[in-house]
């Protein structure tokens, strides 16, 4: 996730959980939210194996392997020097596995 100036949002990927039990996914491009994604019923305390794919048109998030939403967006993953940020103001554990399925 990027910020402005501001301390904004603007471009990059946002998960969260909002009052301890919805999985929040925001896709955000140039100061705007492109495409957002909600799991609820995520239980707090517990481990939640959560994965959000992008194919380059469409993005979908899947909790505990069941796909719970997805939808198109225009917002392109573009490389950018930006590091990952992780748990920002987040009370828990992650672990966190990242695999790229673009070919080379």
């Amino acid at each position: 996730m990027m910020f402005d100036d501001a301390g904004d949002p603007y471009d990059g990927i946002y998960l969260y959980v909002h009052q301890g039990t919805t999985l929040g996914l925001e896709r955000w491009g140039n100061g705007s939210i492109d495409l957002g994604l909600a799991a609820p019923g995520v239980t707090t305390g517990q481990w939640s194996y959560v994965v959000d794919t992008f194919d380059g048109t469409h993005e979908s998030l899947y909790v505990d392997a069941a796909l719970v939403q997805n939808g198109p967006t225009a917002v392109a993953v573009a490389p950018n020097g930006v590091h990952l940020l992780l748990g920002d103001q987040f009370q828990g554990s992650l672990s966190t596995r990242w695999r790229s399925t673009a070919r080379r």
